[in-house]
């Protein structure tokens, strides 16, 4: 069995790092490569959860899915992308940047991690972003949800429709 470990300093100093930059950053961790990209969804740069709470939502959430990843043999030297997403106002089509990655990244072999505040939003988002019917260049992709049980069903359907694998793991 693993055990679960907190928020190691090597989390703490990327997440840090990222925050005050708003935009990208990238290290390793554990062995894995980790890119946090901030701001998916919004066209200008801004924080609608405020610093101190995207601090704690990304460091809370990091350790979490690298837990989850190293339990998982396929992930295990997979790289790791964290989306910070702040969908505000889901009428108004800024989720073109969470297909943009998709299409950035088409036919890799990664996991990538949406953050959002909202998961009704987010569910939304990504129902206008992914594709409708299966699409061979997301076949090597696993989006890694860590949060609310509640949404794991939908989530799980919308990425079996396009081809990608779900992985799962709950933050209570």
């Amino acid at each position: 069995m693993t055990a679960y470990s907190p928020a190691t300093a090597d989390t703490d100093s990327m997440t840090s790092d990222f925050l005050s930059t708003g935009s990208e950053s990238s290290c390793t961790v554990k062995g894995r490569h980790v890119s946090l990209i901030g701001d998916v969804g919004t066209k200008k740069v801004r924080n609608s959860l405020g610093g101190a709470s995207r601090t704690a939502i990304v460091s809370d959430l990091l350790p979490l899915a690298l837990h989850a990843l190293s339990r998982s043999p396929e992930h295990q030297m997979t790289p790791l992308y964290v989306l910070q997403c702040n969908y505000e106002d889901e009428a108004s089509g800024n989720d073109a940047d969470l297909g943009q990655f998709l299409d950035q990244h088409a036919g890799e072999s990664l996991v990538w991690m949406p953050v959002a505040a909202n998961a009704s939003l987010l569910i939304n988002a990504l129902r206008r972003a992914l594709p409708v019917s299966g699409d061979s260049r997301l076949a090597n992709m696993t989006m890694l949800y860590v949060g609310d049980v509640g949404v794991r069903q939908a989530l799980q359907q919308l990425c079996q429709a396009c081809g990608m694998t779900f992985c799962f793991q709950a933050a209570f």
